[in-house]
């Protein structure tokens, strides 16, 4: 069955579309030309109309549902669970539930009963474990340029990143309600030892931008100024004399590699 109509065959028709296809039935109308004008199957236009002729009436019949099994003690208990800790399971949560009550609960009742309480699953946010010095350095330099215009053609920004080649998939899962992304709580703090992986530096301006440079081992002040600064960022690309490389990377902009001395040197 193709895509599109395999969607239609189990869209449901709102009560507007079946009564516009009573009403041109009655209007004369052949099974076949109200199926192509609705975009329906024939045999569902016949079944409204077969309905209509024993019944009455073609309005959509409201189903009672399964009863619900959890209580609203229960309800809560779930919900006090997911909000402590947020990164649980609906399979950890279910264990104790399911020893309270006699009947057996799935992994998708938990979920719902989550979902009805604004806990929704998504994937926790990755963060750089800055300290407080670092925040405030970071504060001070968006403060600084809040105001910038022509200034922002004479800053250059650069990061060196690590990709990694662990198996670690850092796809943990947390319950948060809409808006807490940035919450330190449901956050995942980035590891910044060292691990596998291979590290590369690269850098934009206004207008340009610098090729890939990859660095063979951990970054230090004389390999940024041997293999980034003297031969791409100011032989290759002209940055001498600007405002200054911003770090933006796993060091940031207060690590000891951009702060040294030959560093801001060899820059201004």
């Amino acid at each position: 069955m193709p895509g599109s109509r395999q969607r239609r065959h189990f869209q449901q028709i709102d009560d507007f579309m079946r009564g516009m296809v009573i009403g041109l039935r009655r209007a004369d109308w052949s099974l076949r030309q109200i199926a192509a004008n609705t975009h329906m199957d024939t045999s569902m236009v016949h079944r409204l109309w077969r309905t209509w002729l024993e019944q009455g009436n073609v309005g959509r019949r409201r189903d009672a549902g399964a009863a619900r099994v959890t209580s609203a003690r229960l309800d809560r208990r779930i919900r006090r669970q997911a909000v402590a800790v947020p990164q649980v399971t609906c399979t950890a949560i279910l264990q104790p539930v399911q020893d309270t009550l006699d009947v057996p609960v799935s992994t998708r009742t938990i979920s719902r009963q989550l979902i009805e309480r604004g806990l929704h699953s998504w994937h926790s946010l990755r963060r750089l474990p800055l300290t407080t010095q670092h925040r405030r350095q970071r504060l001070e330099w968006c403060r600084t340029g809040a105001m910038w215009m022509t200034e922002w053609r004479n800053v250059v920004f650069s990061v060196e990143t690590r990709f990694g080649l662990s198996s670690d998939s850092h796809r943990i899962r947390v319950s948060r309600r809409r808006g807490d992304r940035y919450n330190l709580a449901v956050t995942v703090e980035r590891p910044t030892a060292r691990q596998r992986g291979i590290m590369v530096w690269g850098a934009i301006a206004y207008d340009s931008r610098s090729p890939l440079v990859p660095i063979q081992s951990t970054m230090t002040a004389q390999r940024y100024l041997d293999n980034v600064l003297r031969p791409v960022a100011i032989r290759g690309s002209g940055l001498r004399g600007l405002h200054g490389l911003h770090g933006s990377g796993r060091h940031g902009p207060s690590s000891s590699v951009h702060s040294s001395g030959n560093v801001i040197y060899c820059i201004l």
